[in-house]
């Protein structure tokens, strides 16, 4: 119980990838292999809405992410319409940007690669071409760095390339 009650009082009004953080550093912590297994059994449960706006993001482009709790965040005073208008405009580097305190640590080295590829796959969406990526599971948290690298390097191969658009 006193495990709990201290997950309790660390995460307080946390969510998202902040949320995760603080429960897999108990997890990481415990000396005890019992409380340990607790931990971790609650970091997959909760896990769960966090991969689904991941997959979302680095198979689609779309960021559906209604409670702020994931690692990019979206500024919606940049539109595809003022890339037209201003090519200078800032539309690439500030339309998706981190939000920095949501970043899980196992997605830390990760966390370029994650930012790119939505944004690689958003950019192509809205310009109107057909987005194919066969996605892999992510329901091992060990797993998430390879569907990220793999994720990265199809759409920055293979979709960008084909596209002819010249991003960084």
């Amino acid at each position: 119980m006193d495990s709990l009650k201290r997950l309790v009082i660390e995460a307080g009004n946390k969510k998202g990838g902040a949320l995760l953080n603080v429960i897999d550093r108990l997890m990481i912590n415990s000396s005890d292999k019992s409380i340990r297994d607790l931990f971790e059994f609650i970091l997959e449960k909760s896990s769960v809405p966090y991969i689904g706006i991941l997959k979302k993001w680095i198979f689609e482009g779309i960021l559906d992410d209604n409670f702020e709790e994931f690692i990019v965040k979206e500024n919606a005073e940049f539109k595809k319409e003022q890339v037209s208008q201003d090519l200078n405009n800032l539309y690439w580097l500030e339309r998706f940007t981190f939000r920095e305190e949501m970043i899980p640590n196992f997605l830390l080295k990760y966390k370029q690669k994650v930012l790119h590829t939505g944004k690689y796959l958003n950019v192509i969406r809205e310009t109107g071409r057909d987005i194919k990526y066969t996605s892999t599971s992510l329901q091992d948290r060990e797993a998430f760095p390879n569907s990220v690298v793999a994720a990265y390097q199809q759409e920055e191969h293979e979709q960008i390339d084909s596209s002819g658009l010249n991003m960084p």
